[in-house]
């Protein structure tokens, strides 16, 4: 029985002796280096990108052999700056048929760090194929504003104007931060909260603005326990009880927020504009009905709003309220046209209040009950 463990150690104990002399044989003798310029002059002369490899290339064993780089950069043909910004990658494939310049090529990628266009992911990772000029990417999963990503994308056509699609979705997401590495951090008009979004999409083009103008496609979102920066929908709507009730308007509070309890929507993409006609806002004093659009290059909003008070409100109308402008500093305010139209309408129903009871009192029969009638 001594014998049989001693063989089974020793055999071990060759195997480890092996597998280390061939870690270090692939160390020394295989310089992952050479691929940096076949990589570069790859991507060059199939896609026209412009592929920066920054550092040098080392190999990575764990979780299984892949090529360690440390920081990558990608920019589109005539672009200074880099859409793609990598930090600790590791590329796992078949080296050989990358050497070799095949049309097929197959493997997975883990990224520490990725800024693509202004969004920031985390432990990103994904499976690549490269075959008949199209390159798939699936799955994807990344962390994402707190929360995580999931989904595929695709390209073709990159000798001309790439093509793009993708599907993903995101859960348990700050919605916030992403929007202010969308939009920039001063602009007036963001959402707070955690939220779910789906998004299926195609685009086309080398540049951020020619996709942009291009995008087609759906999205949806759910957002809880957040708040509206830079719209006060409670004081727009106590400033128009005010006005319905003929009563002096109170200054604003300063609170330049709409706390709600949920936010959700859909909206339809078409050439770099998208529109909505179900978004629903659930708030503690009121709850409120929007639709319109954005210009998604130039970020032009034209939203209306429907306010519908809750029953601590004296008003029962429900309030119009206009969003529109750039979505840095947006004009937010109470639609005056229909608000009139709303105090036109008080007024008519207090002359038909007040004839109805004069009718009442003064024409009796068949006749007070034929001008009742026409009052209704």
């Amino acid at each position: 029985m001594m014998k049989i463990l001693k063989t089974l150690l020793s055999i071990t104990a060759l195997i480890l002796i092996i597998c280390i002399l061939a870690i270090g044989m692939l160390v020394f003798f295989a310089d992952p280096n050479k691929l940096k310029p076949v990589l570069v002059e790859e991507v060059k002369k199939t896609t026209g990108y412009q592929l920066i490899i920054e550092g040098k290339l080392s190999w990575s064993f764990y979780p299984g052999l892949a090529v360690k780089m440390e920081h990558v950069l990608l920019s589109a043909p005539g672009q200074t700056s880099a859409f793609v910004d990598a930090h600790d990658v590791r590329m796992a494939a078949d080296l050989m048929e990358l050497l070799r310049s095949k049309e097929k090529l197959q493997g997975g990628v883990s990224i520490a760090s990725l800024r693509l266009m202004n969004i920031q992911a985390e432990k990103v990772n994904a499976r690549l194929q490269w075959k008949s000029n199209i390159l798939t990417i699936s799955p994807i999963t990344a962390h994402l504003y707190q929360g995580r990503l999931e989904g595929e994308a695709s390209g073709r056509r990159f000798t001309s104007e790439p093509v793009w699609n993708w599907d993903v979705q995101a859960s348990n997401i700050q919605i916030k931060p992403l929007l202010e590495d969308i939009n920039g951090k001063k602009t007036r008009l963001n959402l707070s909260g955690t939220g779910q979004m789906k998004m299926q999409a195609e685009t086309s083009g080398k540049t951020r603005e020619r996709m942009t103008d291009n995008l087609n496609g759906s999205v949806s979102f759910n957002l809880s326990n957040g708040a509206m920066e830079g719209v006060d929908l409670n004081y727009l709507l106590k400033n128009a009880d005010a006005l319905l009730n003929k009563e002096a308007v109170n200054p604003p509070e300063n609170l330049n927020q709409t706390e709600f309890n949920r936010l959700t929507g859909t909206a339809l993409i078409s050439q770099g504009v998208a529109e909505s006609k179900d978004i629903f806002l659930t708030a503690p004093a009121f709850t409120a009905n929007a639709q319109g659009t954005i210009v998604l290059k130039s970020r032009e909003l034209d939203l209306q709003l429907q306010v519908k008070p809750g029953e601590s409100a004296r008003t029962k109308w429900e309030i119009p309220v206009l969003i529109t402008g750039d979505v840095s500093h947006p004009d937010v305010r109470l639609d005056t046209m229909e608000i009139q139209k709303i105090l036109t309408a008080q007024e008519i129903d207090k002359l038909k209040s007040k004839a109805a009871k004069e009718i009442k009192k003064h024409v009796p029969g068949k006749t007070g009950e034929f001008l009742q009638n026409l009052l209704r």
